[in-house]
């Protein structure tokens, strides 16, 4: 038979190691997670930046659009057109004109319209405007520039880059 002795020893050292086993547990033990809803954050849209130099190697306008695609259709809703005069800037906000985007094999097209001021009794008149993109593709990702240009009597014709940093992502349409 085991001795009081042994009997108290064991129950202290029982004690003990649930003592310990307890510690451990809340210190180094890891609790589940609870279930976390992961929310996307808010993304910039994919943006095509161009920049259009007079025959001197100046800039003389810059563009920028935010692009989205839904269904096989690309929308380039712009976001700014800047004016370059020598050092000054002038920097034109919405509302634009809508753009209509015609893609080609080699040559991609971005159309619109703008109100230009004249001397007639209106005040203005409408005159396209056309800006060439070679090679470019909205669902690619292009590593540089690529070569463009621009096709208006208002601003005269223009040379020029355009980047786009990120492939656009196609948005379901409902049917």
């Amino acid at each position: 038979m085991a001795s009081k002795t042994t009997k108290s020893t064991g129950a202290v050292v029982g004690v003990l190691v649930a003592l310990l086993t307890v510690w451990y547990l809340a210190i180094y033990a890891k609790q589940p997670a609870p279930e976390q809803k992961l929310v996307e954050a808010p993304k910039q849209p994919p943006q095509l930046y161009c920049v259009l130099i007079r025959v001197t190697g100046e800039p003389r306008l810059e563009f920028l659009f935010n692009i989205s695609q839904v269904g096989n259709e690309f929308h380039f809703d712009q976001v700014f057109l800047v004016e370059i005069w020598s050092t000054d800037k002038t920097v034109k906000q919405p509302p634009f004109p809508p753009w209509k985007f015609d893609a080609n094999s080699d040559l991609s097209r971005l159309e619109s319209e703008i109100s230009v001021y004249d001397n007639s009794a209106a005040g203005s008149h409408m005159e396209k405007i056309t800006l060439e993109l070679y090679g470019y593709r909205p669902d690619k990702v292009s590593r540089g520039w690529i070569e463009s240009g621009l096709k208006s009597v208002y601003y005269q014709n223009l040379s020029g880059q355009c980047q786009q940093k990120t492939p656009v992502t196609p948005v379901a349409t409902k049917d």
